[in-house]
């Protein structure tokens, strides 16, 4: 709580965010390293352009924000993809939307990754 956010939003919702940012790279093509890369500078962006203006942007976001969104979004691709072999449409379909809940909801709405 050192930066003045409760630690669950540093904690969860920053790892979250940084995840999400994460998968959606990975799902839309890129790599890793480009996902981490986009992560972060999303992450940069949002830390500076909109929070900056009420609550100056804090080391532990900067750097744990990309860094969780990794380690969490990784696992989510990869549990996505493995989602995405199962053969029952209804379950795969399922699976697809616990994993990544606004991409599904995004792809619904004809977003193309």
């Amino acid at each position: 709580e050192w930066d003045g956010d409760p630690w669950p939003v540093n904690v969860f919702g920053h790892g979250l965010f940084g995840s999400e940012l994460y998968l959606r790279a990975r799902l839309c093509g890129h790599d890793a390293a480009g996902s981490l890369l986009f992560a972060t500078a999303m992450s940069t962006t949002w830390e500076y352009v909109f929070e900056a203006n009420g609550v100056r942007p804090s080391a532990l976001d900067l750097v744990y924000t990309p860094i969780a969104g990794i380690l969490i979004g990784q696992l989510r691709y990869v549990g996505f993809r493995a989602a995405s072999g199962i053969h029952h449409r209804g379950v795969r379909n399922v699976l697809r939307a616990l994993i990544d809940p606004l991409g599904s909801l995004e792809r619904a709405l004809g977003a193309p990754c």
